[in-house]
């Protein structure tokens, strides 16, 4: 995500979170995991190092999507979401919920 934020193209292995935070071939280039994934990586490395056009596009999409999707921002208004939510759902069933549900807007 660091590497996205900076506008840089991410190259990671295909497993795991990384699968959930890098577009393969939008935001970033994936690989196997393991020895697998080594003439994979190589490649990738030796990809962008040619094609600079590729390795900036891939760059800010990358921007792009950390700042959609991994900004504190972004954290705090689903937060919010969140306690809205549950406080709703206090008052909603607890008439005798304290004040600060109660009144909450």
């Amino acid at each position: 995500i660091e590497a996205m934020a900076f506008g840089l193209p991410v190259l990671g292995t295909s497993a795991g979170g990384t699968t959930e935070i890098v577009v393969d071939g939008v935001t970033g280039l994936l690989h196997p995991v393991g020895e697998a994934g080594l003439d994979v990586l190589g490649a990738n490395i030796v990809r962008l190092v040619r094609d600079r056009s590729l390795a900036r596009q891939l760059g800010q999409a990358g921007q792009e999507r950390a700042d959609d999707h991994f900004t504190a921002a972004r954290v705090y208004r689903e937060l919010g979401h969140v306690v809205d939510v549950i406080i709703g759902d206090a008052r909603a069933s607890d008439p005798g919920a304290p004040t600060a549900l109660r009144e909450h807007p």
